[in-house]
């Protein structure tokens, strides 16, 4: 879970049932919901148990759910993808009823504790399954459209991997749907709403471009892949200075650099010109065909600046500027959200809805109203009318 959401918020609802399932813990919540863990009678294993308010018929949000239980529905034999066991829908509350993952998501492996940075197995290992996992969801002719870590679950030991979290998903290659997906991980297309149609595949790829890019140096490359944005300018006009300046940084940090192999990669999926971007069957085979990722550690000068682009959420509701952060190294990591709308405008949509409180140390509490929604679908467990 980020450091930037408190779990306090939804702590009401631990020690509550819901058909048949008895919530034990929360393990995520965002601008759809919550997720707990969740048990069943008779059953050893968990269950995650994703709770959000039923949207309207025929509303932007109802589209996105059907498109979400769609995918799922299409993905159930897969074995790279969660499994969506049950649907529950009652009083205004849909619950969403799949399997658990133990390990939680890639979040903290990538960023908090930079697992994979200067290991080439573990990164050929753990990408090789995300790579598998986003083909079989263009198999089925989905782009899932909100790629990050946040939304790979995985075991406790890193040996399993799952691609979670639909709600953005749209059917097709190309679409008409811009502004979809959390901001750090849009394609440059993303932002651009006066083209026809963009290539939804191409920017799932431009997704793991950038995830890859954070398991090898442990940081974002930018804040958004927009002109005026330094660090994203950099990548744009100067590649090889831009991932030289990025290999000393690391460097700096006491990581190795990354191999030139690795580069041309990233530089592949990372192409600003949509229709010049590799394609995810290329994208598999480059990355199968790299033995090593990064290269031994060389001195590093003592005069290098800090290349990359942000290792908090930056407020990218704002314009502040990320050469903010100081050679003394930017501030511990945290999520961002992706709170756009289906084809919404995307600036100052961004800011997590309990930023604010937080930032002012105040925390929030879900309202009233709510907690009433919930609760006329959930009871106490050790109530008779429990499921």
């Amino acid at each position: 879970m980020p450091p930037n959401q408190n779990p306090k918020k939804f702590d009401f609802l631990v020690g509550l049932s819901i058909d048949g399932c008895k919530l034990l813990e929360l393990v995520g919540h965002g601008h759809y919901g919550a997720v707990f863990r969740a048990s069943e009678p008779d059953k050893e294993a968990s269950v995650a148990v994703k709770i959000m308010r039923a949207p309207k018929p025929g509303s932007s949000k109802e589209i996105l759910l059907c498109n979400e239980l769609e995918a799922l529905r299409r993905l159930r034999t897969c074995q790279t993808t969660t499994y969506l066991h049950r649907v529950v829908k009652r009083d205004g509350l849909l619950c969403l009823v799949m399997d658990y993952c133990d390990g939680g998501d890639l979040w903290n492996p990538v960023m908090r504790d930079r697992k994979f940075v200067g290991d080439s197995a573990l990164t050929g290992r753990v990408f090789g399954m995300m790579l598998d996992a986003v083909q079989d969801v263009h198999n089925v002719d989905f782009a899932h459209r909100d790629l990050k870590p946040e939304n790979f679950l995985t075991d406790s030991g890193l040996e399993h991997l799952w691609l979670a979290d639909f709600g953005l998903a749209t059917q097709g290659r190309e679409t008409d749907k811009f502004g979809r997906g959390t901001p750090a991980y849009l394609p440059p297309e993303g932002w651009t709403p006066d083209l026809e149609r963009i290539d939804a595949f191409r920017g799932d790829v431009f997704a793991l471009g950038v995830t890859l890019f954070q398991m090898l140096y442990g940081e974002y490359p930018w804040c958004r892949a927009i002109a005026h944005d330094k660090h994203w300018d950099d990548f744009v006009a100067y590649r090889t200075d831009f991932f030289r300046n990025c290999d000393k940084w690391a460097g700096k940090r006491g990581g190795p650099p990354v191999s030139r192999e690795a580069h041309v990669l990233l530089s592949a999926a990372l192409e600003p010109k949509m229709e010049s971007r590799i394609d995810m069957p290329e994208f598999r085979r480059r990355f199968h065909d790299i033995n090593d990722f990064f290269v031994p550690l060389e001195s590093i000068p003592s005069d290098v600046h800090a290349p990359i682009g942000v290792r908090h959420a930056p407020d990218l509701a704002s314009d502040s500027s990320s050469d903010s952060e100081s050679d003394a190294g930017p501030a511990t990591p945290r999520r961002i959200s992706s709170h756009l709308p289906p084809g919404g405008a995307t600036l100052g949509l961004f800011k997590n809805v309990y930023d604010d409180d937080e930032r002012e140390g105040k925390g929030r509490q879900p309202s009233t109203g709510i907690r009433a929604w919930i609760r006329r679908l959930v009871v106490r467990p050790s109530s008779s009318a429990s499921r």
